[in-house]
C-alpha cells in the first residue's frame, strides 16, 4: 500500500524557569521566562509559512505555553500528549545541575557524555523515552497521512527523534542543542524517519539560548 509522508514539525519549548536556573526540570512544571515566550512568538511567526494540520503539546506549562503561541495565530486546538513529556527525571527532579554532579557523579557522568545510554537515578532512561517517543510519532504518522503535525516538546523527545531519523541509534543521541524555539523536521513514511530540517534557529536572531540542562 502507498503511503503518503507525515511531516513532523518538532519544536523545543522556549527558554523555562529551568533553563534560566540551571535547574534539571524533567517532569517538574515551571513556566516560560519573559524571554521564552518571545522565543515562542518568533517561531510562531516563522512557522507561519508551513502548513499545519494538527498542533500536539506535551502537557507541562513550558511546552504548552509555546504550543500555545501557534495554535492562536492558526485558530487550532492544542491536543495534550504525555507522550511529548520531557524525561522524568526522579531524584534529580528540580535539583540545581552542580547538586546532581555532587550527589550522584556516575550516573550524571554517563548523562553528560554517553546520553543514549543514560538513566536519570530513579527515574526513566533515555531508552524508555526514545520508545514512548518513536511509538507516539509511528501513530501519529498514520493517523495524519499526508498530513503536517506540529509537537510543542522538550530537549530529549528531540535528540532521540534526532538520531533515529538519522540512522544514529541510542549512540547517536547528543546532548548538544537544540535551541530553545528551534525548529526540527522530520518526515515518517512507512514507519521511517528522515530529517528534513536539523534544529533551525534562524528565526530567533539575537534571542538564541542552547541551554546544558533540560
Amino acid at each position: 500500500m502507498y503511503m503518503k509522508k507525515c511531516r513532523f514539525l518538532f519544536v523545543r519549548h522556549g527558554e523555562s524557569e529551568g533553563n534560566l536556573n540551571n535547574i534539571f526540570l524533567g517532569h517538574t512544571d515551571l513556566e516560560l521566562t519573559p524571554l521564552g515566550h518571545r522565543q515562542a512568538s518568533l517561531t510562531a511567526r516563522y512557522l507561519d509559512s508551513m502548513p499545519i494540520d494538527a498542533i500536539y503539546s506535551s502537557d507541562l506549562k513550558r511546552a504548552w505555553q509555546t504550543a500555545e503561541q501557534i495554535a492562536d495565530r492558526r485558530g487550532l486546538s492544542i491536543i495534550a500528549d504525555t507522550a511529548f513529556r520531557e524525561i522524568y527525571a526522579g531524584k534529580w527532579e528540580g535539583m540545581k545541575y552542580d547538586e546532581i554532579s555532587e550527589m550522584y557523579p556516575e550516573d550524571f557522568r554517563k548523562w553528560r557524555n554517553e546520553l543514549g545510554f543514560a538513566v536519570c537515578t530513579g527515574g526513566e532512561s533515555v531508552k524508555e523515552v526514545l520508545e514512548r517517543v518513536e511509538a507516539e510519532v509511528v501513530r501519529l504518522a498514520d493517523m495524519y497521512d499526508g498530513m503536517t503535525v506540529c509537537i510543542a516538546t522538550h530537549a530529549t523527545p528531540i535528540r532521540v527523534m534526532r538520531a533515529v531519523s538519522l540512522g544514529l541509534g541510542l549512540a547517536g543521541v547528543s546532548s548538544k542543542g537544540p535551541a530553545n524555539a528551534s525548529v526540527t523536521v522530520i518526515d515518517m513514511c512507512g514507519g521511517k524517519p528522515e530529517m528534513v530540517t536539523d534544529g533551525y534557529s534562524g528565526h530567533l536572531s539575537g534571542m538564541i539560548t542552547i541551554p546544558k540542562n533540560v
